[in-house]
């Protein structure tokens, strides 16, 4: 009977040891997320006066230089009033601005292809004209 007793214990010890654990589930880490870089801010291009003209009556500008971003800002008092531009050896390639009663302003973009370029300018009045480039 003692031996029985012993094996019980024994038996009881080993079931004992082998039974479910009690410890809580072990979590898992936390996910660690790497800081995001920010793109830098884009670099905001501004016009920029390249050529200022002033007259009244008809004249032809010198040659000034046109790229992809270039425009044309101009304004003119009562009167009729043509901007024309012209390549380099003075041959019209566009007509800017034709206007019979002035007493306006606007701009004109510029979508000719990259060169040296002149404006004719017919008026009866007195105007301004600034070409501008976006830097």
């Amino acid at each position: 009977m003692k031996r029985l007793l012993g094996l019980l214990a024994i038996l009881m010890l080993v079931l004992v040891g082998c039974g479910a654990k009690t410890d809580a589930p072990a979590k898992e880490p936390a996910a660690v997320t790497p800081p995001v870089a920010q793109a830098p801010a884009p670099i905001e291009k501004k016009w920029v006066v390249t050529n200022t003209w002033e007259g009244n009556g008809s004249k032809t500008t010198e040659n000034f230089e046109v790229t992809e971003n270039t425009r044309v800002n101009w304004e003119c008092d009562k009167g009729y009033f043509n901007i024309t531009l012209q390549d380099e050896g003075g041959t019209p390639q566009d007509i800017l601005v034709s206007t019979d009663d002035g007493g306006k302003k606007d701009t004109t973009y510029l979508h000719e292809k990259h060169g040296q370029y002149s404006l004719d300018v017919g008026s009866s009045a007195k105007w301004k004209i600034t070409v501008e480039k976006q830097q």
